[in-house]
C-alpha cells in the first residue's frame, strides 16, 4: 500500500479564477450546506434539541478541520491523503453503513446511528492518536521544546502515529455518552421473524406482520403468500 496516495491542493482553477478549496473556501461552504440540511432534516425527524445534540458535535470539529486543519497540514504540494487513514475512513464507512443496515431490522432509525458512529469514530481518533503520543513522547517533546511548541506536531495527524489500542477506551466512553444522552430504542420482533432470519433480507413490518396487543404485547399474524414466497 502506498503511504501517500495524492495530495489535495489548498486552490483549485475553476473558469480561469484561482479559488480556496480549503480554509475559508469551497470546502467549508459545501459543509455548512450539507450541515445545515442535515440539522434540519434531523430536527424535523427528532426535534431541534436531540438533532443539535446528535449532529452539533460532530459537525463542529469537522468544521474546525476543513477550517484549520487541513490547511495546517500542507507539505508544499498540498494536503498529503495517506492511504493508512484512507482505509480507516473506508473501515469506519463501512461500519456505519452495516449498523444502519442491521438497525432498520429493529427499529432504530439511521441517524441515531450515524451521529453515535461519528462520535465514536472521533473519540477513537483521539485516543489512537494520544496513546501514540504518549508512547512516544521523547519525540514530541524533546529537551528544550515547549508545550506550546510541541501543538503543531501533536496535532499533525497526517504525518503518521495512530494506536489502534488507544481508540478502544475513548471510543468505548463516547459510545456510552452517547447511548445515555439519547437512549436506543427498538420495537420487538418475534422469535419466529429471527428464526426464519428473515429481519436481516427486509423490514420486520414486511416480513412478520406484527401488531401490538392492548396489553403491549407482539402478536405474530399469519404471514401472506407473497411474505412466504419471499421467505
Amino acid at each position: 500500500m502506498l503511504t501517500t496516495l495524492f495530495h489535495i491542493p489548498l486552490r483549485i482553477e475553476v473558469g480561469g479564477l484561482s479559488l480556496p478549496l480549503l480554509g475559508w473556501g469551497l470546502l467549508l461552504g459545501v459543509w455548512a450546506v450539507l450541515g445545515a440540511g442535515g440539522l434540519i432534516w434531523a430536527s424535523r425527524q427528532q426535534g431541534l434539541r436531540t438533532a443539535v445534540g446528535a449532529f452539533g458535535p460532530p459537525l463542529a470539529v469537522s468544521g474546525a478541520v476543513i477550517l484549520w486543519g487541513l490547511p495546517a497540514l500542507d507539505d508544499g504540494a498540498g494536503v498529503p491523503i495517506r492511504g493508512y487513514g484512507m482505509m480507516l475512513l473506508a473501515a469506519a464507512a463501512a461500519g456505519i453503513w452495516l449498523s444502519i443496515v442491521r438497525g432498520r431490522s429493529i427499529g432504530i432509525d439511521a441517524d441515531t446511528v450515524i451521529g453515535l458512529g461519528l462520535e465514536v469514530f472521533l473519540a477513537g481518533i483521539v485516543g489512537a492518536r494520544a496513546f501514540y503520543v504518549i508512547e512516544y513522547h521523547e519525540q514530541f517533546f524533546p529537551p528544550g521544546r515547549s508545550l506550546l511548541a510541541a501543538i503543531p506536531a501533536v496535532l499533525n495527524v497526517a504525518a503518521g502515529g495512530l494506536v489502534v489500542f488507544g481508540a478502544l477506551p475513548t471510543a468505548a466512553v463516547a459510545a456510552t455518552s452517547t447511548s445515555q444522552k439519547k437512549p436506543m430504542t427498538s420495537r420487538p420482533v418475534s422469535k419466529r421473524c429471527f428464526r426464519k432470519n428473515c429481519a436481516f433480507h427486509t423490514s420486520p413490518s414486511a416480513m412478520c406482520n406484527t401488531k401490538s396487543s392492548t396489553a403491549g404485547e407482539v402478536k405474530v399474524l399469519r404471514p401472506t403468500a407473497r411474505h412466504r414466497m419471499a421467505a
